[in-house]
């Protein structure tokens, strides 16, 4: 379980099961700039990305459901990011 505080100041958890530790750290390294690109409206560098766009279905839809600033279809949302909505 990788757990953090998210930019409304509540403690979120993403629990990853019997993965392996370092795979595990992995993750928690790039929900560590996911989150701190949420908090302060900075763009995810492009390895973050990158690898934002490689997941598979399940991690996107739990970093999705934690408030990431990443879509359900794998893809990072800066306007999610700074809190607020594109304009149509």
């Amino acid at each position: 379980t990788i757990q953090f505080v998210g930019k409304d100041k509540k403690r979120r958890s993403i629990r990853l099961g019997k993965t392996p530790m370092s795979i595990v750290r992995e993750i928690k390294v790039k929900v560590q700039a996911l989150n701190y690109a949420a908090i302060t409206g900075h763009p995810v560098d492009r390895l973050t990305a990158a690898w934002v766009a490689d997941l598979d279905q399940l991690l996107t839809e739990k970093l999705a459901r934690v408030g990431s600033a990443i879509s359900p279809w794998g893809y990072y949302l800066p306007e999610q990011a700074a809190g607020t909505q594109p304009v149509a």
